[in-house]
């Protein structure tokens, strides 16, 4: 089947938390992955330690990061908000990793197929690349400032649109390589009890 749309989101909850970022997607497509998780940990001093070793060890970085409820009296239990880029290849494990160390209990998962919006910037650069090209040839060969200055112009516009299309792709690459995950992770004096449950099955 396909996708509905280009999106697939799949939700589940407890420690099947890990096993739901498995499911394989088809190869040969632009994927760009995101994922939600909101764990508890009894220590949330320590639990971030690790997470920020495990974070290293997996090529990942930290996109951003807050941290609430540790003032003295602040009246709050310690929280933690983190958006974590991790290399895509790796997202499985680190999720692994996330739930041996913490108590997860929830997590979401959402998958879009970004391959046409790719191939078409592609196809953009290559013409406007082409055609960069040939108003060169064109400038050389001008006869008239007239044409010349008629060149130029239509050569800065094209590189204008390049270097545009050029930062799209940098983007979608950096989308595509690097999974996001966004990580709701709270201080408690007790871990909850979680009921593993069958997997939600996919929207496609």
């Amino acid at each position: 089947r396909g996708l509905v749309g280009s999106e697939m989101c799949i939700r589940d909850s407890g420690k099947s938390a890990a096993g739901t970022a498995s499911i394989p997607l088809p190869e040969n497509r632009k994927w760009v992955i995101t994922m939600s998780l909101t764990a508890e940990t009894e220590n949330l001093t320590d639990a971030m330690g690790l997470l920020a070793e495990k974070i290293q060890a997996s090529g990942g970085y930290v996109e951003s990061q807050s941290v609430s409820g540790t003032a003295v009296n602040s009246g709050r239990s310690p929280s933690a908000y983190i958006t974590v880029r991790v290399p895509a290849e790796q997202l499985d494990s680190f999720v692994e990793d996330v739930s041996g160390m913490t108590n997860v209990v929830s997590s979401s998962r959402y998958v879009e197929d970004i391959t046409l919006s790719y191939t078409d910037t592609e196809g953009r650069v290559k013409a406007l690349k082409t055609e960069e090209a040939r108003l060169l040839e064109l400038m050389e060969q001008a006869e008239t400032m007239s044409d010349l200055l008629e060149i130029e112009g239509r050569l800065t516009e094209v590189r204008y649109q390049l270097e545009n299309y050029t930062s799209t792709l940098r983007l979608y690459d950096n989308q595509v390589d690097y999974a996001t995950l966004d990580l709701t992770l709270r201080e408690v004096a007790k871990l909850s009890l979680i009921h593993i449950s069958e997997p939600t099955r996919p929207l496609y």
